[in-house]
């Protein structure tokens, strides 16, 4: 009786075991996928990050930006360039007034 019990122990062990390596590639294509994806997600943030950047500071050229870094950001300089095009100053048309003031003596 206890070697039926020990082998029916074994036999239950030896099934969990079974199972449990047939799941894991499961398991590991779930953690691929997912790892997959946030790379993916990580991508598309830093390959955007020129078109963000412009828009958010009211970039007055933000549409080029964003056209030059939709077809070329994949070469990389031009990535750069955008990144650079986009942090930018942006001229605020300050106007000065360089006029003489006027007195009023009456």
């Amino acid at each position: 009786m206890a070697r039926s019990a020990l082998a029916l122990a074994s036999l239950a062990i030896a099934a969990q075991v079974a199972s449990a390596s047939d799941a894991e590639p499961a398991a590991a294509a779930g953690l691929g996928i997912g790892l997959l994806a946030m790379l993916f997600f990580a991508w598309l943030f830093i390959a955007n990050a020129p078109i963000w950047i412009a828009v958010l500071r009211g970039h007055p050229n933000w549409v080029p930006i964003a056209v030059i870094n939709f077809f070329l950001s994949w070469t990389v300089i031009a990535w750069i360039i955008c990144l650079a095009w986009s942090l930018s100053a942006i001229d605020q048309g300050v106007v000065v007034n360089v006029g003489r003031r006027r007195r009023d003596d009456d």
